[in-house]
C-alpha cells in the first residue's frame, strides 16, 4: 500500500497542477482500490482506462497476495459501495496498523508538517475509523516530514506532538508516543 500511496500522491500533484483542482484523499482512495485489485483480483477489470489505471497495476510482482489487512480490504469494499471513510464519518472502529504503515510517503511529499499530518490523518481515516488508527498515521507523516528536511528528530517529534494535541481523542496516541 505504501507504493500505491506514493503513486496516488504523484497523480494528485499532477492533477492539481494540470487542472487546478484535486482532492488528494479521493486520488489516494482510488490508488488504494487499485492496490486492493492486486491483492484480491476483484475489480481489476474496472481499471482499463489508462488515465485511471496508474502504472503499478502493470507490475506483475505486485499481484502477489502479501497478507493484506482485513480492515483495509473491508473498508475499501464498503467504500466501493458508496461509503468513503472520513474522520467525521468512520466506516469502522479499527485502530490497526494499516493506516500508519502507508503514511511515510505523505510526510515526504507534503509542504509542511501540518499538511503532512492532516493529509495522512484523512488518508488513514479512509480505512481506519478509530482516532488511534488515523492519528498515528498523521503523527508519523509529520515526523517524517521534519526528519526528511533535516529537522532533528527530537524537534520533529515535538512539532508532531503539537499537531497531535490539537486533535480530538488523541490521548491514546499521545500516551503510546510518550511510552
Amino acid at each position: 500500500m505504501t507504493l500505491f500511496t506514493t503513486e496516488g500522491l504523484i497523480r494528485a500533484f499532477h492533477r492539481a497542477r494540470d487542472r487546478g483542482i484535486c482532492s488528494t484523499e479521493v486520488v489516494l482512495f482510488n490508488a488504494y482500490l487499485r492496490w486492493r485489485s492486486t491483492q484480491t483480483g476483484a475489480g481489476a477489470a474496472q481499471w482499463r482506462d489508462p488515465v485511471e489505471r496508474g502504472w503499478l497495476l502493470d507490475a506483475p510482482e505486485l499481484h502477489s497476495r502479501r497478507a493484506p489487512g482485513n480492515t483495509c480490504l473491508g473498508a475499501l469494499e464498503q467504500a466501493r459501495e458508496g461509503m468513503l471513510g472520513t474522520v467525521d464519518a468512520p466506516l469502522n472502529d479499527s485502530k490497526g496498523c494499516g493506516a500508519v504503515m502507508r503514511s511515510a510517503p505523505i510526510g515526504l511529499a507534503a509542504e509542511s508538517a501540518a499538511e503532512a499530518f492532516t493529509l495522512a490523518r484523512n488518508a488513514g481515516a479512509l480505512t481506519h475509523g478509530h482516532p488511534s488508527g488515523y492519528l498515528s498515521a498523521g503523527y508519523l507523516a509529520a515526523v517524517i516530514h521534519g526528519v526528511a528536511r533535516y529537522v532533528p528528530l527530537v524537534e520533529a517529534i515535538s512539532q508532531a506532538d503539537v499537531l497531535l494535541r490539537q486533535e480530538r481523542e488523541a490521548d491514546e496516541v499521545a500516551s503510546a508516543v510518550t511510552a
